[in-house]
Order: C-alpha cells, then sequence, then structure tokens
C-alpha cells in the first residue's frame, strides 16, 4: 500500500452489492487508458531516475580512427600511391568528484518524481474508481427506466385497445381516440429515448473502464438499498478531522514539489561554481609512412 492510501473504508460500497463490479474495477486498473497513461509515467520516472544517478557513476569512453595519404607519381602526376597510413585509438575514464552537492540533488529529485508518480497513480484509481461507482450505478438506473418504459407502453397499447374498440360503439369521440394515439406515440418515443440514453451510457463506462464489452445480463436489474450507519460516518468524519489534510495524496504530492522544487534551486545555484572531475585517459597513435620510388 503506498503511503497516505487509506484502508477499506468500514462501510458499504456499491462494488459490496455488485459482484461484477468489483471485477469491473480490478481490471480498469490494468487497462483503463487513465491507468495506463499512469503506468507509462510510472515507468518514464524510473527511467529518469537512472539517467540523474548515472551523473555520480564513472564514465568510459573509447575511440579508435584509421587514414591514408597518397602521392603523386610522375611529370603529369597522373599516378598516385600510398604515401602513408595512420591509425590511433584512445581509452579515457571520468568520474565527478565534487559538485557541491548538484548531482546528489539530481538524484533526489529523479526518487522525488517517482513519490509523486506513485501518489498521482494511486490517487488516480481513486478518482476511477469514483466515477466508475456512479456509472455503474447510473447503467443500473437507466436500465430499470428502459425496462419501466416498456412496461409503460404495453398498458398504453393495452388502454388503446379498449378506447378504439369503445370508438366502434361510439363511446368516445374522436378526440379522445386522437388522444390516445398520440400518448401511444409518446410512449414509443419515451422507449426511444431511454435505449438511446441506456446506450450512450454504456458506452461511456466502457470507454473509462477499458472494457471491450459489457453484456446487457450483467447489469442488474434493480439497486439493493443500501446500508446506512450513522455511527460509521461519524467515525469516519473524526479521523478526518484528526489526520487532517497532510495525509491525502494531493498534499503528499505539493509537499514533495516544494522539495523538488528547493533541490532544484541547490543545482541552479551552483552551476557555474567549479567542479573537481577525476579523469584518467590513455591512447596511441601509430603511422606508417610509404616512400614512392
Amino acid at each position: 500500500m503506498l503511503s497516505g492510501q487509506t484502508p477499506p473504508l468500514p462501510a458499504t460500497l456499491p462494488e459490496d452489492f455488485f459482484p461484477g463490479l468489483r471485477d469491473i474495477l480490478h481490471s480498469a486498473l490494468q487497462q483503463s487508458p487513465q491507468m495506463i497513461s499512469r503506468n507509462l509515467d510510472l515507468a518514464m520516472q524510473e527511467a529518469n531516475r537512472y539517467m540523474a544517478a548515472s551523473a555520480q557513476w564513472p564514465g568510459i569512453s573509447a575511440g579508435t580512427s584509421f587514414g591514408g595519404g597518397q602521392q603523386a607519381v610522375g611529370i603529369n602526376a597522373i599516378q598516385r600511391t600510398p604515401a602513408y597510413e595512420a591509425y590511433s585509438y584512445n581509452f579515457t575514464i571520468n568520474q565527478a568528484l565534487y559538485h557541491w552537492g548538484a548531482l546528489q540533488a539530481g538524484t533526489d529529485i529523479a526518487h522525488l518524481q517517482i513519490k509523486i508518480s506513485e501518489h498521482q497513480y494511486a490517487d488516480a484509481y481513486g478518482q476511477l474508481a469514483t466515477t466508475l461507482r456512479a456509472q455503474y450505478l447510473s447503467l443500473v438506473a437507466q436500465k430499470v427506466q428502459l425496462r419501466n418504459a416498456h412496461l409503460s407502453l404495453d398498458q398504453t397499447k393495452a388502454s388503446v385497445a379498449v378506447v378504439e374498440e369503445r370508438s366502434q360503439n361510439g363511446a368516445v369521440t374522436s378526440d379522445e381516440l386522437t388522444s390516445a394515439h398520440l400518448g401511444l406515440d409518446d410512449a414509443n418515443l419515451s422507449i426511444d429515448r431511454a435505449t438511446d440514453d441506456f446506450a450512450h451510457a454504456k458506452r461511456m463506462f466502457l470507454l473509462t473502464s477499458g472494457l471491450s464489452e459489457l453484456n446487457d445480463e450483467a447489469i442488474p436489474d434493480e439497486i439493493p438499498k443500501p446500508i446506512y450507519s450513522a455511527d460509521t460516518v461519524e467515525a469516519l468524519l473524526k479521523n478526518f478531522e484528526s489526520t487532517g489534510l497532510h495525509d491525502t495524496f494531493q498534499a503528499q504530492i505539493y509537499d514533495d514539489q516544494i522539495k523538488e522544487s528547493e533541490l532544484g534551486y541547490k543545482i541552479a545555484k551552483h552551476r557555474l561554481y567549479p567542479h573537481l572531475d577525476l579523469q584518467m585517459g590513455f591512447g596511441q597513435r601509430s603511422e606508417e609512412r610509404r616512400v614512392g620510388k
């Protein structure tokens, strides 16, 4: 568990009623676009840590070269023959000795950036879970509305059939018959709206969670009555008041960003100071000359 991450709440959450939602939350941790982006950010910060630390490690470089020249032979300098051949190689080791703590500050900044990314990752997942819970409950509610719209349509059809039968017997006026047909049209439109709303909500839920599909049968047909405990809410509120905002992810991110800025100032302050490095090298050059006949 990351530092600052709150333990499971002693209260009822939507996934306690809907086991399918719990599985979706676990899979969204790996495949939702938001968490994939945070994973990439974590990997990038880890690579930056290696790059920052490498400035304190010994550096080794080596090189080699080969060349030659030609000389002209004859009155008109048409023919050319090799005049010399040369090659060289070198080997160098560099080690930073004293940079006023700037190199260590760079490494510390890299570690802070990893911590910030970890807190942002945990905070992003918390926000994602909250969004998915709300969207899932909305899906259930809209599925219920769609079911109720179909029931209402069936009732409206039955009422229109009664009105039409009475119209044949002359028991209702033409206005009453027209009003019944308009009510039937409105019921059909309500189903179309409910169907489109349900499809849109489902599409947004899939995009947020990273799922490729979600069968309508997997969405519950009703929302159970939640279990509410006033003592639990009061205990959570007291715990929040005692710990304050410092234990939240965002507060820890701000603290780390302040430390990062202070270390960045230290690096900038000593940028123009003299630095002490150790360098050792070895090289050799060999040249062979040829005299034309």
